[in-house]
């Protein structure tokens, strides 16, 4: 997302990686080993809410720490025969109260849940 200047179009957030690389921290880029740590380095930061963007692991890493609470899913018109999972392969189960939708534009649909 840097080389892609994707940081810089969204205001340069303060940015959280979670990775088992041992990696240092670079400006407005930290780099934590799991999901609870990624949290609070969030909270010690001042904030309240974030946005977890990430594969399979990454995702389920923060669900099977019941750090989840709320659910974003977009419906884009394209299927894949392979592809990345939402969730790795993992020992969880969660259920999921519907709150809502959005349609982001003509074809694309954002689903919104409640973890319970």
């Amino acid at each position: 997302m840097s080389r892609l200047g994707e940081f810089k179009r969204m205001g340069n957030p303060f940015v959280i990686v979670l990775t088992h690389k041992g990696l240092k921290d670079q400006k407005g880029v930290a780099f934590v080993r799991s999901a609870k740590e990624a949290i609070g380095l969030a909270k010690s930061n001042g904030f309240s809410k974030v946005l977890i963007s990430g594969g399979g692991i990454v995702n389920s890493s923060f669900m099977k720490s019941g750090l989840v609470d709320e659910l974003y899913i977009d419906i884009v018109p394209v299927l894949f025969g392979k592809g990345v999972k939402l969730f790795a392969d993992a020992d969880f189960e969660k259920k999921l109260k519907f709150t809502g939708m959005n349609m982001l534009s003509s074809q694309v649909m954002q689903l919104r849940y409640k973890v319970l």
